[in-house]
């Protein structure tokens, strides 16, 4: 029985060793494509926020102009006080003119890249972590049963020995049921005999009398 249930226990790790071989692969691919997943979308959230930092400067290059437009010589700066302007702002080579909308549905975008960002972070390293758990398994039956076991040969031999065994432990059961039938009928026997001994003894006593 020990030899069964050792057979079984091996065939077991075997078939999960197998079965972790056989998901592993795909589970690994779907890492790595939720890997460039993750690269392609920080790809994205680094060109929003550069995208909402040129907006920024672009608007404020376009205000200076506008106030170095409105300058005049011996008139204090409306910024700085000075009634100097040696180097007036000059606007940028673009018609385009920046508003706050712009710029403030730019940054809203990048922060909800981010947002994604965290959690697609979040979900690759639950999963890689996952994977790396199975590997370790893996690794863990390919460590104790090696090359060992070999499947169908195992598998029979073990489904010979758990029949085998369940054929002795019917015998063993209807054995003990033979015995139990031979006790209650030993006790029957003893009980007729004690009985006839006591009716002898009765009419010994009687032709004595």
């Amino acid at each position: 029985r020990e030899q069964v249930e050792r057979l079984t226990s091996a065939v077991q790790s075997w078939g999960r060793r197998e079965e972790l071989r056989r998901l592993l692969p795909d589970a690994q691919h779907a890492l790595h494509r939720q890997a460039q997943d993750l690269q392609t979308l920080r790809e994205s959230l680094h060109d929003a926020r550069e995208n909402h930092s040129r907006l920024v400067r672009q608007q404020l290059d376009q205000r200076a102009a506008h106030l170095a437009a409105a300058l005049v010589d011996g008139e204090p700066c409306p910024v700085c006080g000075s009634t100097d302007h040696p180097l007036p702002a000059i606007g940028p080579d673009t018609a385009e003119l920046v508003n706050d909308e712009a710029v403030e549905n730019a940054e809203a975008h990048a922060n909800e890249l981010v947002d994604a960002e965290r959690d697609r972070a979040q979900a690759y390293d639950a999963e890689r972590a996952r994977i790396q758990g199975v590997e370790a398994e893996l690794a863990a039956l390919d460590s104790v049963l090696g090359d060992a076991l070999d499947p169908e040969s195992q598998l029979l031999d073990a489904g010979q020995a758990v029949a085998l065994a369940e054929v002795e432990a019917q015998e063993i059961d209807a054995l003990r049921k033979q015995v139990d039938g031979l006790d209650e009928e030993a006790a029957s026997v003893a009980a007729q005999l004690k009985a006839a001994v006591a009716q002898l003894a009765t009419e010994i006593g009687r032709a004595h009398g």
